[in-house]
């Protein structure tokens, strides 16, 4: 269904709107309908987080095919969510290790990445997914043009810890160096051209601007160092 919307929006709107984004966060997405149940299909636990991406996967993977098939022209932007983890507790590295891979995992699926070899595969199978389905998403694999991070400098970043015996994550302001971290692992694992397509910050006027300006000036260091960051939101 959402790929035949795509493809008729396309087509109208061939010249117009020349750019499009399949599916804005797959990774929240997925998080909202199908671990955490706010969303529909209100799913829950990471059994209904690994069907809710896979369908999110499939969805954008055709999508892609019909908006090119409308439109050749077509500028394709890929957009994730940024996830950083740390932890200073011991037992919990691997758990934060775990996370960072998810968070990779919807655009790694998307590419045709995840086989037998991929560090997040037998994660996925113990988790409802079935290998005939991870096979199909590494055929007819979809070209992106444009990779876009959205990060948000008090809200991305998280450390873990234990709150009253439970894993917890805390949001962990990382300013500008967390945005140069998100990036550059978007880029050295891609390969793709960037764009910055969600920042901001929560506060006052004086704690908005300091963030505009110590972005933009991570921004240009960044391209000055020979990253391929395209565009700035």
């Amino acid at each position: 269904a959402i790929a035949h919307f795509a493809g008729e929006f396309a087509a109208r709107y061939r010249g117009v709107v020349d750019h499009v984004t399949p599916l804005n966060e797959p990774l929240t997405t997925a998080s909202f309908c199908g671990l955490r149940g706010v969303w529909p299909p209100a799913l829950t636990g990471w059994d209904g987080w690994t069907t809710v991406m896979l369908g999110i996967v499939s969805g954008i993977s055709r999508t892609i095919a019909a908006v090119r098939a409308a439109n050749p022209d077509a500028i394709i932007v890929h957009v994730e969510a940024a996830t950083l983890y740390q932890t200073v507790v011991t037992e919990l590295e691997d758990h934060a290790i775990q996370l960072a891979a998810l968070g990779m995992l919807p655009t790694d699926l998307l590419l045709g990445r995840v086989d037998t070899s991929h560090e997040m595969y037998d994660w996925l199978v113990a988790n409802g997914a079935i290998a005939s389905q991870l096979a199909s998403l590494r055929q007819n694999v979809p070209e992106i043009d444009l990779l876009g991070v959205n990060y948000y400098p008090d809200l991305s970043p998280r450390t873990l810890t234990h709150v009253d015996g439970v894993v917890s994550q805390i949001a962990t302001n990382l300013g500008e160096s967390g945005l140069a971290t998100s990036l550059t692992r978007f880029a050295e694992r891609y390969g793709l051209p960037l764009l910055i397509t969600e920042t901001s910050i929560e506060g006052d006027d004086a704690v908005r601007t300091d963030w505009l300006d110590s972005s933009v000036r991570c921004v240009t260091e960044l391209r000055e160092r020979g990253m391929d960051l395209r565009g700035y939101t």
